[in-house]
This record gives structure tokens, C-alpha cells and sequence, in this order.
């Protein structure tokens, strides 16, 4: 299922690593959250394939970059 738009990619300035994404939810009201890589399990065909849990899904921090 979709969850979400990447927005943006978040590098971690000491590691040069991406540690998470930006992703914007909702159809009608949308808010951006980050999505931790260690959820991110597979990038394929310009899709991003997360494995997380509804409750998850639902506590990922909000982004206020």
C-alpha cells in the first residue's frame, strides 16, 4: 500500500548516511513525517518498499525542517 511521497532525503552531516526520509501523507490534509531507514527494506522501480506497522506508521515523527 502507499503510505506516502518522498519530499525529501535526510543525510546524517557526521555520517554521510541517509538516515531517514520525508514523506508527506494524507489525501485532503497532508503532513510531512520522517520515515527512519531502518524501516526501508527494498528501493525498486522508483518505488521505496518500507516495512512498518500501522502503529508505527501512525507515531512516525513529524518533520519541522
Amino acid at each position: 500500500r502507499h503510505i506516502g511521497d518522498v519530499e525529501r532525503v535526510l543525510i546524517d552531516d557526521e555520517t554521510n548516511v541517509i538516515a531517514g526520509l520525508v514523506i508527506r501523507r494524507g489525501v485532503l490534509f497532508h503532513e510531512e513525517v520522517v520515515l527512519p531507514m531502518q524501516y526501508v527494506t527494498e528501493v525498486r522501480d522508483g518505488a521505496i518498499i518500507a516495512h512498518i506497522s500501522d502503529e508505527a506508521l501512525e507515531n512516525l515523527t513529524p518533520y519541522t525542517g
